[in-house]
């Protein structure tokens, strides 16, 4: 200690700057390399953990709902009831739905996660209650879309 003492005692007061100035700059370094982006990279590794949980979690939800439905009644509801029933247990908001006719309505929402709705339309299928025309477009947050769809009842 008494050797970096001397050191720095040894230096004029121009160099004590220069080595303050070094010092403060490597200093920053390691704290942006050393905390700042190993932080930052485990806050987007949990949003992409927290994403996959939700849709493992849509998924399973969906065929959960399949199942009961497959040891249920047989009763078969009409397609606007079928349809709003099913998106509100997957947890989707119809923004709009509409019928276009006999066994065919539209539907709005404006914002979900791909897999939540992909999975919804997949139940819907197998209700008996297909897509004829789909539209799904990027969402105003991160990792969800829009779509617009027309549903139409098989018989």
């Amino acid at each position: 200690m008494t050797a970096l003492k001397q050191w720095w005692s040894g230096l004029s007061g121009r160099e004590r700057r220069l080595v303050t100035i070094m010092l403060l700059l490597v200093g920053g370094l390691v704290l942006w390399l050393g905390v700042w982006r190993p932080v930052e990279a485990g806050i987007a590794s949990g949003w992409a953990r927290y994403g996959a949980a939700v849709d493992a979690n849509a998924s399973v939800r969906a065929r959960l709902r399949l199942i009961r439905r497959a040891s249920g009644t047989g009763v078969v509801a009409p397609i606007g009831q079928s349809v709003a029933q099913t998106a509100s247990e997957a947890g989707l908001t119809l923004d709009r739905s509409a019928a276009q006719g006999a066994g065919q309505m539209a539907v709005t929402i404006a914002s979900a996660r791909a897999s939540a709705a992909l999975a919804w339309l997949a139940g819907l299928e197998a209700r008996g209650i297909i897509v004829e025309t789909i539209s799904m477009t990027p969402g105003a947050t991160p990792g969800t879309v829009a779509v617009q769809a027309v549903l139409r009842e098989v018989k």
